[in-house]
């Protein structure tokens, strides 16, 4: 945690007006470590495996360590202060003595989901330096998940920043829809446990019969009409389903297996999927159909 708390003075200097913003935002939950005046408040915004290790300690224990956080806090401000350079978006950190050590800017904020990140530049005797700061949202409260240079962090802030095109999108939405799919075919077996697996999907998109029109509302389809066709064509994906082996009785539903392919390979999607009565899902980047012999690692974000 060394250096955390040189960088979260910075918004001590904060103008009212820019931190108008929710509470529930990682401007202003490092603005409220920075101002803190209670342990309790500091703890709320630490990474949460720090906070559940703080919350198992005997109560005596617990009470020693927040209050320590109010005492690390005041000693790594180091005596310095934090002002708006004049005419600037800026801010220069001051010592005791009046002197300045450097310039600090916060250059943006990026937010995906439940992760945001900082940048901020700092220009001092050393020359200027790019530094991270990334937060996790749990809840109403923003936690600090890291800090360091911006160097350290690689591929997961290049993943935070990174705008999905159309493409990738659609290759994330076939996905989810292949698993959507999926489960809508398991919730009919078990509905209908004496016919199994459909033999198509067109079922699952109709409204169950013998429901008055008063409470059709309470009974919608489990798929959307476009899953009457074969194929059904979503979000550049065509989805394919096959009963490869019918059922016969409560104790065996069948199989079946899903696909779902781009319409045009490279341009509405770059994945080929296929998943079955296994639950596994298997895919493909190559332009080919997918086949159990594909892993679903293959297409995972991590590369």
């Amino acid at each position: 945690m060394k250096g955390l708390w040189f960088l979260v003075a910075l918004w001590i200097a904060l103008p009212l007006h820019a931190l108008a913003v929710q509470a529930n935002t990682p401007e202003a939950a490092l603005e409220e470590i920075a101002t803190a005046d209670k342990p309790e408040i500091i703890a709320r915004h630490l990474p949460e495996p720090v906070r559940k290790r703080i919350e198992e300690l005997p109560h005596q224990a617990r009470l020693q360590v927040l209050q320590k956080l109010l005492e690390l806090k005041s000693s790594e401000f180091n005596g310095c202060t934090v002002r708006r350079v004049a005419g600037s978006s800026a801010w220069e950190i001051v010592d005791q003595n009046g002197k300045t050590q450097g310039k600090v800017k916060l250059v943006d904020t990026f937010i995906s989901g439940l992760d945001s990140m900082l940048p901020l530049e700092f220009s001092g005797p050393g020359g200027p330096q790019m530094f991270i700061v990334t937060m996790h949202l749990e809840g109403d409260d923003w936690r600090i998940a890291d800090f360091g240079p911006w160097e350290k962090s690689g591929p997961e802030l290049r993943r935070l920043v990174h705008q999905p095109s159309e493409m990738e999108r659609n290759d994330a939405a076939a996905k989810s829809t292949l698993e959507r799919v999926e489960r809508a075919v398991r919730n009919y077996a078990a509905q209908h446990p004496d016919n199994g697996y459909p033999r198509t999907l067109r079922p699952l998109t109709l409204t169950p019969p013998n429901i008055q029109k008063e409470f059709q509302r309470f009974f919608l389809p489990m798929l959307e009409t476009a899953f009457a066709d074969d194929p059904a064509v979503a979000n550049g994906y065509e989805f394919r389903y096959l009963l490869t082996l019918p059922g016969n009785g409560p104790n065996s539903f069948g199989a079946f297996e899903i696909t779902a392919a781009p319409v045009e390979y490279g341009k509405t999607g770059s994945i080929h999927y296929l998943t079955d009565d296994s639950g596994v899902i298997h895919c493909t980047k190559e332009e080919r159909p997918a086949t159990q012999d594909d892993d679903d690692a293959a297409c995972s974000d991590e590369e």
